[in-house]
């Protein structure tokens, strides 16, 4: 510290979700100094605020192979201790997908303890309001901390945002879409009546079906389903899909909460009243955000593409490896799901993870340089856990690139 408002580091990481938490970590085990800015008041991103309920993209598609992990190092070693934290095993659902039922808080707390260890400067209910730079070169950040704006100078910036938001305030091409993928919204319900699970989806199809035929339900709550390894101990986790449209537009996701949280209190209140497994049920846990997917992106030096995914192209210069079919949820339906071979997988290069305009600025997660039809793979949280990992040891190593690229592959192991 320099001066009261004026901190010093070597890596400012934005966002601490999946990918934020894995770049903080790396970077600051290569030796940096790192501080991790977080709008909420915990750490884990989309994982814990909206509550995904399962880790996809960790475990190549198979159906005589279960959970082989497509890659090692420590988000190998992050997921193996968040299945024992979370007492869960690898789960197995239709086409060979593989995927990992987790619990929300030991997500954060493990999140929590991870940067702990290694000694990262953790920064929660925090935003960053503005970046400052010299040329092409981030030099500064104001970031607002418990209603106090304090400055970052800082040497190199990952933003993990999610949606971009150091290329906003820096004014540089994104890539954006006119309409988003559609969102998600996950509840918890308890005390259920002991059912298998195979029993309760079933009588929860009929039930929604009837209610929505007699306009006892609002029609978007018809693609109300389980998520998959939730139903434990008399409690279960659901997922409303969302049709209201994703545009990226100002005040947008506080219009989508408020409406999500009215389709759970319906949708509640309908099953006690209806179906007998959930007559003496209570509302358990409501994650506070709605799951969004997708959103504005960096534009990196290379675009991930569509076809790059679904050919699952290998590249020399790769920092992760990508698992997980493209997985695209439009408004109104079931996902629509595409897929390239079992046990193959697709390599993300280097060029992907770091800015196309600013010399100092990394990205991972969701802020992936990728067009629409590769994100709806890459975005998953196996996915984002290697992007994220790599994009803290290259933003430590920035002026070696091939050296930063040497030290990721041997970590992950791919």
């Amino acid at each position: 510290m320099t001066k009261p408002d004026t901190y010093v580091y070597d890596v400012l990481v934005v966002g601490g979700g999946a990918a934020g938490i894995a770049a903080a970590y790396s970077a600051r085990e290569s030796g940096a100094s790192v501080a991790l800015v977080e709008r909420c008041a915990y750490l884990g991103g989309k994982a814990t605020a909206a509550y995904v309920g399962t880790i996809c993209g960790a475990f190549y598609r198979s159906k005589t192979q279960m959970a082989k992990f497509a890659f090692e190092g420590w988000p190998k070693t992050f997921l193996e201790s968040l299945a024992q934290r979370s007492n869960s095993e690898f789960g197995l659902v239709k086409d060979g997908i593989q995927f990992l039922p987790y619990d929300q808080f030991q997500f954060q707390r493990l999140a929590e303890l991870s940067l702990q260890d290694v000694g990262v400067d953790v920064f929660l209910q925090s935003s960053l309001v503005d970046v400052e730079q010299n040329e092409n070169v981030i030099i500064a950040a104001k970031v607002l901390v418990n209603d106090q704006k304090l400055k970052f100078e800082i040497k190199n910036v990952v933003d993990c945002s999610g949606d971009a938001i150091v290329s906003s305030f820096l004014g540089i091409p994104q890539i954006k879409s006119d309409q988003y993928q559609a969102g998600a919204k996950v509840f918890g319900i308890e005390n259920i009546e002991a059912i298998e699970t195979s029993t309760l989806s079933l009588a929860l199809i009929k039930a929604i079906i009837k209610g929505v035929k007699d306009e006892t339900l609002d029609a978007r709550l018809k693609h109300l389903s389980v998520v998959p390894g939730s139903h434990i101990n008399g409690k279960v986790y659901l997922k409303i899909g969302l049709p209201s449209l994703v545009e990226g537009k100002i005040n947008e996701l506080s219009k989508l909460n408020i409406e999500a949280r009215k389709l759970v209190e319906q949708v509640f209140s309908y099953l006690k009243h209806n179906v007998e497994a959930f007559a003496e049920s209570r509302l358990g846990n409501l994650p506070s955000e709605v799951g969004v997917r997708t959103g504005k992106r960096s534009q990196g030096v290379t675009v991930l593409t569509k076809e790059h995914v679904l050919l699952a192209t290998k590249c020399k210069d790769t920092i992760a490896r990508g698992v997980w079919p493209i997985e695209y949820w439009d408004y109104g339906t079931k996902p629509i799901m595409e897929y390239f071979s079992m046990n193959d997988y697709y390599d993300i290069p280097v060029t992907c993870i770091y800015s196309k305009y600013i010399k100092n600025l990394f990205f991972a997660g969701r802020n992936l340089s990728a067009e629409d039809g590769a994100i709806a793979s890459a975005r998953v949280i196996g996915t984002c856990l290697q992007t994220g990992y790599a994009a803290g040891i290259l933003a430590v190593h920035n002026h070696e690139k091939s050296k930063a690229l040497h030290i990721i592959q041997q970590k992950l192991n791919i």
